[in-house]
This record gives structure tokens, sequence and C-alpha cells, in this order.
């Protein structure tokens, strides 16, 4: 049988704050797959490109 990677689904609010803390860093060290489902990237998107957690998004 082989593991599963562990995976995260993040909403708009945690991704907000913990790039406005720097620190979107902490979801990497929670889990090695990050899922942004499309309706919350494209919020996300619509704060336009000076926004911290647009800018990492795109990244």
């Amino acid at each position: 049988m082989t593991a599963i990677a562990p995976r995260l689904v993040v909403n708009t609010s945690p991704l907000i704050h913990l790039a406005e803390a720097d620190l979107l860093n902490l979801l990497q060290e929670a889990a090695p797959i990050i899922w942004i489902p499309e309706p919350v990237a494209a919020e996300i998107r619509a704060y336009g490109p000076g926004d911290p957690t647009a800018r990492a998004l795109a990244a």
C-alpha cells in the first residue's frame, strides 16, 4: 500500500492573513500539497496585483 501525501484545501481568509503576515510558508510546512479552489483563487486575483495574496498566488 502506498502512502498518500497530506493535502490542504485552503479558503480565502487564511491565505489573506498568512500573506499579510508573510507566513504563507507555514502552509507548505503543514502539507506538501496545497489546493486552492478556483473560486477562492478568483476572489484573491480580484484584489489586483498590488495585493500580497494575489502576488503570492501568481508566483
